[in-house]
């Protein structure tokens, strides 16, 4: 052994008796980390095994309740038959036999038959009850979340919810429904005018005789796919009121109701703020129609006069523009422009931006509030004076002007700020609240009303004086579209059959709050809840809009 193995040997001997032991300590903790993870490791191992025999027993037993339907025999019967047919040549080929046996007879393999009938036979004795069980809950399931569509007893073309196929989020808000209500879920059927799918609102109406009571609902709010909200639209009244409702014997037919529902179309355009207007036709109808007697009426059963107080009315616009900017500038605008009776000074305001970006400002001063609303661009919209002293001292005079006498004064104010494209305007109402008289008015173009660019001229009837104007002020489109080449109104009444459909429905007439209500028997208009359709009158197809929109 040489010098430098002789060296090394006593280092590791000095290494070896300097090296101390580990510290009890740390090989308690060791032993302890050890068992928990040997632990851990035997219960994963035991719920794995537990697992799959759960797994094995449940398929046998879904596989015994299969094969005991009619469905499963039949199935297996013809897959026996299948594997005998195609399997019989191949029994010639059989294993190569050892030098003690002999080689089978040419049939079916027999080892198999026995296998194949005790996968058939066995589990429908052993597990038979059970499974029939689950498969008649199965069963109920569906049955009790799509209940049959209710149907009106007069005509079965007089229902057309048979022909609307039911989403499936409504299938869900149906099952939730009946969960909730039990048997008196099936007296309520989904109401697409009371739902809202794209936000997740589904309504269910009650039905009274196969028709529908708007105002007996309720509404299930959907949040992905799950219920968040179950709210109430009934009152106890009226249940008992429902069932004292005489089933229907005689009503107007879908043909006349339709020609009724047909007589409020009209031709109309719509700017929707842009340089190219659209023509359209448009039902012109805010009611239903009594499915007795074929008139319009309005949700308390009163009849409504179309074109009552409408005329055309001719003006000599003035093209005046109304720009505004900030609080102080908008507040000397309208002092200046319209000779309002107060100064500038002294005034306290407030500042409001929407979220379309319009700006709403508010001032007061003593007895007075004025208001305005002014878009984004610096276009004023709207202004509104509202005196408390006058409105208090109204209730003292006797003789007022009737509205007729304040009508030509409230055009000359309002043609001042008309661009000057406009020739006439249509009289669309005149209502009266209190001390005043409010006059609306729609742009004409052609004669033909522009729905979405009206206005509005409110009178004091105390002073004479205008105390309010709104509406789409500047300048609008500049293209329309030429009437000539729409398309006819039988052409647009037959499309309005296929689209609009109509169905029976029934009211409560009269005031909220009354005993004098009455049920009474209409129809309207089948439709989702939000969602206007109308027809474009140059191409015939039908369009839809939220109701949001103007």
């Amino acid at each position: 052994m040489s010098w430098h193995e002789e060296e090394l040997e006593k280092q590791l001997r000095r290494l070896k008796e300097t090296e101390s032991p580990p510290r009890p300590e740390y090989v308690r903790e060791t032993q302890r980390r050890l068992q928990l993870r040997t632990n851990q490791l035997k219960h994963r191992l035991h719920f794995q095994r537990v697992a799959n025999r759960v797994a094995g027993v449940a398929a046998i037993v879904l596989l015994g309740g299969w094969v005991s339907t009619e469905s499963g025999q039949q199935s297996l019967q013809t897959l026996w038959e299948h594997t005998i047919k195609n399997e019989q040549p191949s029994a010639t080929i059989v294993p190569a036999p050892t030098p003690k046996s002999t080689p089978p007879p040419f049939s079916p393999p027999p080892a198999n038959t026995p296998k194949e009938n005790k996968v058939v036979n066995r589990p429908p004795e052993t597990n038979r009850p059970k499974t029939t069980t689950v498969r008649t809950e199965h069963k109920k399931q569906p049955e009790r979340a799509l209940p049959p569509v209710a149907t009106s007893p007069l005509k079965q073309t007089d229902a057309v919810t048979d022909a609307t196929p039911i989403p499936p989020l409504v299938k869900k808000a149906k099952t939730y429904v009946l969960e909730m209500l039990g048997e008196q879920g099936e007296h309520y059927q989904y109401n697409p005018s009371q739902s809202d799918l794209k936000r997740g609102t589904i309504g269910f109406s009650r039905v009274v005789h196969g028709i529908p009571f708007y105002e007996a609902s309720y509404t299930v709010k959907m949040n992905d796919d799950q219920v968040s909200n179950f709210q109430i639209l009934q009152e106890s009244d009226q249940l008992l009121s429902l069932a004292q409702i005489p089933k229907p014997t005689a009503v107007l037919s879908k043909e006349k109701a339709e020609e009724a529902l047909a007589s409020t179309l009209r031709l109309v355009y719509r700017e929707k703020g842009g340089e190219v207007a659209s023509l359209h036709y448009e039902l012109d109808i805010a009611g239903f129609i009594d499915a007795n007697t074929g008139a319009l009426v309005t949700g308390q059963g009163v009849p409504i006069q179309r074109d009552e107080g409408k005329r055309i009315v001719p003006i000599a616009a003035e093209g005046r523009t109304l720009k505004a900017g900030a609080s102080e500038e908008t507040l000397s605008l309208l002092i200046q422009e319209f000779a309002l009776p107060f100064s500038s000074d002294n005034w306290q305001g407030t500042t409001s931006v929407g979220r379309d970006g319009i700006r709403e400002y508010q001032w007061e001063k003593k007895e007075t509030e004025l208001t305005a609303r002014v878009h984004e661009n610096g276009q004023l919209l709207s202004y509104r004076i509202n005196s408390k002293q006058e409105a208090r001292s109204s209730s003292g005079k006797n003789q007022e002007p009737l509205p007729e006498a304040l009508l030509q004064p409230a055009i000359e104010h309002l043609q001042r700020y008309l661009d000057k494209t406009i020739k006439e305007l249509e009289l669309t109402s005149i209502s009266r609240e209190a001390a005043e008289v409010r006059f609306r008015f729609t742009k004409l173009y052609q004669g033909i009303p522009v729905v979405d660019h009206s206005y509005e001229v409110i009178m004091d009837t105390n002073t004479g004086e205008v105390v309010g104007m709104s509406g789409a002020f500047g300048q609008g489109a500049t293209s329309y579209p030429d009437p000539a080449k729409a398309i006819s109104k039988q052409a647009a009444e037959a499309t309005l059959r296929k689209n609009h459909p109509l169905e029976l429905a029934y009211i409560f007439t009269g005031k909220k709050g009354t005993s004098d209500k009455q049920a009474l028997l209409v129809y309207r208009v089948y439709k989702e809840k939000g969602i206007k359709t109308y027809i474009d009158a140059i191409t015939g197809a039908v369009l839809e809009r939220t109701q949001e929109e103007p």
